[in-house]
């Protein structure tokens, strides 16, 4: 008989039991299909890879290296036997294009950025830093990414060698291409880089470091040149800013016909202004010694030394006031021979002036002469100098304002230049001319200099009444020399003030006379500014006139322009001749 009952409740326990012994069996499977799984993964390589397991269904997950790897680890997994089904949930390293690694140097402190190929590339990576900059603080930025080139590794310890050679710089490899700049640590840090740049790993190629400005040369302090003279040698030693500079101090020595030596290195720490011509302008002065030093210690020089010939130690003094600025000649010691007291003198005769005493050298003497025949146009310079050392500074523009002030006076007078002291003596022609030659001669009369003037008038000679007189006396005044004025302008040059000073005195003793002052130019120009030109000529002239007594009324201020020339425009000296003051007696 059926008890229904009974054998229900009987089937409850037993399912129980069943439903465990599932579960305990599921748990075994799962277990062994893992461990399986991370076997096979790892065993191909792709320890990236994680897979988890829910019963016989897996999940694949982590971020692969590379499409291959990917493919690789979930061949691994299609492959595995027992499993029913495998969900993909991984994620692809990034692609780097292009792949870019750099390194930044900064003293002790390495920073590396950018791109590093999966694995063990970062490990090698840091070791090589590790012992490129033993001691120095490594900073890792970098991020894993796909892309590398072949050689990757290789080409990046390569860089890292080079980067410890600076004391700053940065390393960049992109790709294949390497490039790196910043400042070597020293000398010989410049030379050995340049060579391992030359010759770079292979399949690799160099973007950036040979070129100029790559690769800087040590920062050195002081930034010392020195220039030494023995005889006909010449030795270079010391810095320079550049290896154009270098070039530059070794042709205007070799311009000097010395034999050069040179130990110049090229580092940066110079200091600011124009370093170059300041070292060449030490160089040149060679020439002026026949042994002798001159340094450069930052911005400050020094030279001591013995001259050859007529050179003195003002020349070389004169010579360093040309240095550019910001450099400054802190001593200068040069043995030479000089005349004591050194004197220089000029006479003024009837029919020219003598001069006598010393000049400093040829080119001076030329100038002095030059001044001369300027200021005495018309009239015999005699040449009474000799060459002599010791000039005082501002020497010829001590003799162009004695000139200046001779030049108006009469015959008889004098000037003598004897160390830092001028002495004027002589007669001025009229009372207004004593009065602007004294101010002038305070005006040009360098600041260093005394003046002494002793300057009295010459009486006024007799009144002339005939025109024909008076206008002979003018012909005779222009037939010297010609009234001048500075270029473009209407002010009278300092060279023709006495030619005026004498043309005044004619229309002062022409007491009867109406005199046409006549202002001409040549054709350069428009034709009404040439105009005007020369009747702002002709009025400068008839104004001083008027200012030293001549009444106004008897002066008539005419500008011709270009249309009275006397001889053609064509050439150089036809203008100059076109380009004058006439006076018509009327």
């Amino acid at each position: 008989m059926a008890q229904p009952r009974k054998w229900i409740s009987g089937l409850l326990p037993l399912a129980v039991l069943i439903a465990l012994a599932g579960f305990w069996n599921q748990g075994r499977v799962e277990q062994d299909l893992s461990t399986r799984a991370t076997s096979g993964l790892g065993s191909s390589g792709q320890v990236w890879a994680k897979a988890g397991l829910s019963g016989r269904d897996a999940t694949l997950t982590g971020e692969a290296p590379s499409p291959e790897a990917l493919a690789t680890a979930r061949g691994q997994l299609d492959n595995l036997f027992g499993l029913r089904q495998v969900a993909d949930r991984t994620t692809l390293l990034p692609e780097a294009k292009p792949f870019v690694f750099t390194a930044l140097r900064d003293g002790a402190k390495v920073t590396l950025t950018g791109a590093i190929p999966p694995g063990n590339a970062r490990q090698s990576l840091l070791e090589a830093a590790k012992s490129a900059f033993p001691g120095a603080s490594l900073v890792d930025e970098l991020k894993p990414a796909r892309g590398a080139a072949d050689g990757f590794g290789a080409l990046a310890s390569f860089g890292l060698g080079e980067l410890s050679k600076l004391s700053e710089g940065t390393l960049t490899v992109s790709d294949a291409n390497l490039s790196i700049s910043g400042r070597a640590k020293d000398f010989n840090a410049v030379s050995e880089i340049r060579t391992r740049l030359a010759a770079m790993p292979a399949g690799s190629r160099l973007a950036k470091g040979l070129a100029p400005g790559d690769i800087l040369p040590p920062i050195v302090r002081p930034f010392t040149f020195a220039v030494e003279r023995s005889g006909n040698a010449l030795a270079l030693s010391g810095h320079a800013p550049s290896e154009a500079a270098l070039a530059k101090l070794l042709a205007d020595a070799r311009a000097l016909g010395l034999t050069v030596r040179e130990s110049l290195r090229v580092a940066d720490g110079v200091p600011s202004g124009d370093w170059t011509a300041a070292a060449a302008l030490l160089v040149r002065e060679m020439a002026k010694l026949e042994s002798g030093r001159a340094s450069m210690i930052d911005d400050k020089i020094t030279l001591q030394g013995k001259a050859r010939e007529l050179f003195t130690e003002e020349d070389i003094r004169t010579d360093l006031r040309t240095l550019p600025t910001g450099f400054t000649a802190t001593q200068v010691a040069v043995e030479s021979r000089v005349v004591r007291p050194y004197v220089f003198g000029a006479t003024r005769q009837a029919n020219g002036v003598v001069l006598t005493g010393y000049v400093p050298d040829s080119r001076t003497k030329s100038e002095v002469l030059d001044l001369a025949a300027r200021y005495f146009e018309g009239e015999r310079v005699e040449d009474r100098l000799a060459e002599g050392l010791g000039a005082p500074a501002d020497f010829l523009a001590a003799i162009r304002a004695g000139f200046h002030t001779l030049a108006r006076l009469a015959p008889g007078g004098e000037f003598v230049l004897s160390g830092s002291g001028l002495t004027v003596k002589g007669a001025a022609l009229f009372d207004f001319a004593r009065g602007e030659i004294a101010a002038e001669l305070a005006r040009l009369l360098p600041a260093s200099f005394r003046a002494q003037p002793e300057i009295g008038v010459l009486p006024l000679p007799p009144p002339i009444t005939l025109s024909p007189e008076c206008q002979l006396l003018y012909n005779q005044e222009l037939a010297r020399g010609t009234v001048r004025f500075r270029s473009g302008s209407a002010d009278l040059s300092d060279e023709s003030r006495a030619i005026v000073d004498r043309l005044t005195v004619v229309t002062l003793r022409c007491v009867n006379a109406r005199i046409e002052v006549g202002g001409h130019t040549d054709t350069d120009g428009s034709f009404q500014s040439n105009a005007e030109l020369s009747r702002r000529r002709s009025e400068t002239v008839a104004a001083y006139m008027v200012r030293a007594g001549v009444p106004a009324e008897r002066l008539e201020p005419v500008g011709y322009g270009q249309t009275v020339p006397v001889a053609p425009n064509d050439t150089a000296e036809n203008k100059a001749k076109n380009r004058r003051i006439e006076f018509i007696v009327k």
